[in-house]
């Protein structure tokens, strides 16, 4: 699969897929703070933010309210 970075964040990456209705979203373990002088390195805090935005796109699917 041939993927292409659509926008990279200090939270997350967003790429292409083979798939043009669906992209891939990397999310970063890296916390900073003052604007990025401070920065941290969480375990698992990637998985977690994406496990937190399934479950909001899933309660927003589930009220019929369409997402991007």
């Amino acid at each position: 699969m041939t993927k292409t970075e659509i926008i990279h964040g200090k939270v997350k990456t967003v790429f292409t897929t083979s798939e043009p209705d669906k992209v891939l979203i990397q999310y970063e373990d890296r916390v900073t703070a003052g604007n990025g002088k401070k920065e941290l390195w969480v375990e698992d805090k990637g998985s977690i933010c994406c496990e937190i935005s399934r479950l909001l796109f899933l309660m927003l699917e589930e009220e019929d309210i369409r997402t991007h």
